[in-house]
Formats: C-alpha cells, structure tokens, sequence
C-alpha cells in the first residue's frame, strides 16, 4: 500500500505515485493511511481500504 514504513520507523503517508495516477486519469486503490484521504475520496476519485484489510483490498482491486 503507498504509506511506506523504512527500518527506522519513519513514514511516507502520502505516495507520489497516488498524485501521478490522478493527474493520468488512472483507477487508485490505496489505504485509509497517512495524507491519502486528502487527495483521494472513496468511490468518487479511487477506492480506499481500510489499513491491514486485505479482504477489503481485494474486494476493491477486483472492481
């Protein structure tokens, strides 16, 4: 999912590759994590699933 966690701890809680599938007009599934739900809204510009749900995930992707 785009919010990525490194070793040390820190956080990327809005991926740039999120921003660049918007702008191209591309489908986005993506988690409820970080700065995510400030571009992407749920069923209007991409489908979001709840952080650690991969049974909501799948059911998004296969939409």
């Amino acid at each position: 999912l785009p919010a990525v966690h490194d070793a040390k701890g820190d956080v990327e809680g809005l991926g740039v590759v999120l921003i660049e599938a918007l702008a191209l007009a591309r489908p986005v599934i993506a988690s409820r994590a970080g700065g995510i739900t400030d571009i992407v809204r749920h069923e209007e510009t991409g489908l979001l699933a709840p952080p650690g749900d991969a049974s909501a995930l799948a059911t998004a992707i296969t939409r």
